[in-house]
């Protein structure tokens, strides 16, 4: 883009934006969590300001061609940026390697967990337990996405955040920069806290109100001389005990233990079933004692902000989608799903499509957890209120990456709620967390759901995984639980080797790297 063609889009924007200063803009919007830092680019204030018409006109013009490094080359410095983050931050530096190893139970399990999803996402969750093994050896098909050497970047940095860089590319086959579509979905308000209008979100906005008062707010005064504070497994630290407490929602037995949410230990599944419904944690946060840097925070991990990520589009009919360059290890938590909380009614038809569901109407269990709570009487009594009624997040005008994950019927994402400072529904964080080792160039990807996939892609999903119900084949649609966890264990197996040999051996003969395993 010429600097006379961005000086003219510029100019335009400036004419036609009607809003005041940011200030002003955000004024309206009320949110409960600190906002990570935020080190504006220079034409942010502009294209914020700026209407949906004007922010297409300012992408267009922004896109160039662009020649990319080879797969590994860009892997292997993304890897090498990432331990040195790690090794830098007096908070993870001895505390959280990038990939913990497993024993062989705890990935039995996983492989189990994954063989489950992937029958549910076919609509056979009623076969689980009956289907036989059938033995089948099916071809390994690898979910890595390989990078075209030239690439068309339609912006550099969608986020404006020049501490949290994702660029945007469009790789499909025929597109030219002079007829790039640019869609409604890449123009949204970045955020990475969820928001809320008290206008129209009154209820919550009360809560938040409510929830200040100190007999309302979750919160420790734990501390410790160390970078890190020890309140994880400290009875006298309410926000662990309350993070404990919330185990007690999940289905608990010798064969499946609870899910558990700290900040260095992986967060595993033993069950497929349920899962956003009974697995919640409770988190420290930044009102603490412990300022969040503590070992109850399961998304200390997520706030560092170690993966970098990359939108991009290279399937007209799915939309973007998003990847890391480096390694994501199983169990945790990769990034949050934000935008604005709202109420069912509020919601239009376009953003059904995109929003969560936050708080489930019929969830009795956790209105008797409220009455176990040392709330206010006030305060209790409408938290149940709100229990009763159903909250979303809407990313349609305001939200961020997470909305761009796609759909897959071998997800390799689960996304679980976490609370941090209070239990109203403006205080939960939805997570997605890593189902198994997510390797670099991998499409990072959930499962919208089978009814989904019947209903809004009319049974022609584009996934391209080896358990899609598109490939209509015998041999995946018959497959056994059992069939997919072996099937799991070798592709795991085969990419582990690759990464190994072509990330960290060329690595390891360099004296100035540090190799983590």
């Amino acid at each position: 883009m010429s600097s006379k063609s961005k000086s003219r889009t510029k100019k335009k924007l400036r004419q036609h934006s009607s809003r005041g200063p940011i200030t002003e803009m955000l004024a309206s919007n009320m949110c409960i969590f600190e906002a990570p830092p935020f080190k504006a680019e220079q034409d942010f204030p502009i294209y914020l300001a700026a209407g949906y018409e004007e922010r297409r006109t300012f992408l267009k013009e922004s896109a160039c061609l662009v020649e990319t490094k080879p797969d590994v080359e860009n892997y292997s410095q993304s890897h090498v940026k990432v331990l040195n983050k790690i090794r830098n931050d007096p908070h993870l530096n001895g505390n959280w390697k990038l990939l913990p190893k497993y024993d062989e139970d705890v990935k039995g399990t996983m492989m189990r967990i994954l063989g489950q999803r992937a029958m549910i996402s076919q609509g056979r969750e009623h076969e689980i337990s009956t289907c036989p093994d059938s033995g089948q050896d099916v071809p390994l098909l690898s979910p890595t996405y390989i990078t075209p050497r030239k690439r068309i970047r339609v912006t550099e940095n969608l986020t404006f955040n020049t501490l949290d860089i994702v660029p945007v590319y469009s790789d499909l086959p025929d597109e030219k920069l002079t007829s790039i579509q640019i869609p409604d979905t890449l123009l949204f308000e970045y955020t990475d806290t969820n928001v809320l209008n008290p206008c129209s979100a009154r209820n919550i906005a009360k809560a938040c109100i409510m929830s200040q008062k100190e007999e309302n707010t979750i919160r420790c005064d734990c501390c410790s001389s160390n970078p890190i504070v020890p309140c994880y497994e400290n009875e006298n630290c309410p926000c662990y005990k309350l993070n404990q407490k919330l185990q007690g929602l999940q289905i608990n037995s010798s064969s499946h233990p609870p899910t558990k949410f700290a900040s260095f230990d992986p967060v595993m599944f033993s069950n497929s079933n349920s899962t956003f419904d009974r697995c919640i944690g409770f988190s420290c946060s930044e009102a603490c004692g412990c300022k969040g840097n503590c070992t109850n925070n399961s998304l200390l991990i997520l706030n560092k902000k170690l993966f970098p990520l990359e939108i991009y589009r290279s399937n007209e009919n799915v939309g973007f989608g998003l990847r890391s360059s480096v390694l994501i290890p199983a169990g945790t938590a990769v990034l949050e799903f934000t935008g604005e909380i709202v109420e069912r009614n509020q919601l239009d038809r376009d953003s059904q499509d995109y929003a969560y569901q936050l708080t489930d109407k019929d969830n009795s269990n956790w209105r008797r957890l409220l009455d176990t709570m040392k709330f206010s009487d006030d305060y209790k009594k409408f938290l149940k209120k709100l229990s009763y009624e159903e909250f979303f997040i809407d990313p349609k005008a305001k939200g961020n990456v997470g909305r761009m994950i796609c759909h897959s019927c071998s997800p390799n994402l689960e996304i679980v709620r976490v609370y941090q400072k209070g239990l109203s529904p403006a205080h939960v964080h939805l997570v997605f967390i890593s189902l198994l080792n997510i390797y670099p160039g991998t499409p990072l990807t959930m499962d919208y759901g089978y009814n989904y996939m019947k209903n809004h892609l009319n049974g022609k999903c584009e996934c391209g995984s080896f358990a899609c119900l598109n490939r209509k084949s015998s041999c995946h649609t018959n497959m056994s639980f059992g069939d997919f966890a072996a099937y799991y264990r070798k592709l795991d197996h085969q990419q582990w080797e690759s990464w190994h040999k072509n990330i960290c051996e060329p690595l390891s003969c360099n004296d100035d790297v540090v190799v983590l395993d």
